[in-house]
């Protein structure tokens, strides 16, 4: 028997794989050129990457406070000729989507919800943006992005910019797919419990 409301399908972007390029400029760059230079062309590369995935709504702020970050961290890199202020963005993302994180849910309506109600229209008639699975995720996004933001201090205190670029990265993957996975589990269930209370 055919469900009442057919699976809301789950796509993955390859473009987000694009946010990978300035961190191969950067490391490239800084292999033939100074400092200054290598942080100038990923920053470039980073501006174009942004105006490709140019979006609407909350998955556009996101994006606006993001790329704000790797502007500032670029200054004053640049101001210093220091790479570890311009690598640092990362972890200054961290801390910062982790606010943003308990802020949201202070506010009634948490962060992983509205994104994921924004990329998958079609749950928007079934999950409510506040629903207490949405909170669940939205407080431990903030755990994991203080987490992985401590991390990534310490890494930075102890590594050359050029190690810290590939071993923040590499170190917080394993927070990120685990996150992602757990976003798609409940989602899907959350949605099967949705599907079950409106065909009665």
């Amino acid at each position: 028997m055919e469900p009442d409301h057919p699976r809301v399908p789950l796509r993955v972007d390859l473009r987000v794989l694009e946010a990978l390029v300035p961190v191969g400029v950067f490391l490239l760059a800084g292999q033939v050129a100074p400092v200054r230079a290598a942080i100038a062309a990923s920053f470039v590369a980073a501006a174009v990457v942004f105006w490709r995935n140019r979006r609407s709504g909350v998955v556009r702020f996101l994006n606006v406070v993001g790329f704000g970050v790797v502007a500032a961290s670029a200054a004053v890199g640049l101001w210093l000729g220091d790479a570890r202020p311009f690598v640092a963005q990362n972890l200054v993302s961290d801390f910062l989507v982790a606010g943003l994180s308990v802020g949201s849910i202070a506010l009634r309506r948490p962060l992983v919800g509205l994104v994921l109600l924004e990329l998958i229209p079609s749950l928007r008639r079934r999950v409510p943006p506040d629903a207490p699975a949405f909170v669940r995720l939205t407080a431990l996004n903030a755990v994991l992005n203080l987490a992985t933001g401590g991390m990534r201090l310490a890494m930075l205190h102890h590594l050359e910019p050029a190690e810290y670029v590939l071993l923040s990265r590499a170190a917080g993957l394993p927070f990120t797919v685990a996150f992602y996975v757990l976003c798609a589990a409940v989602i899907a269930r959350h949605a099967d419990i949705r599907r079950v209370g409106l065909a009665r």
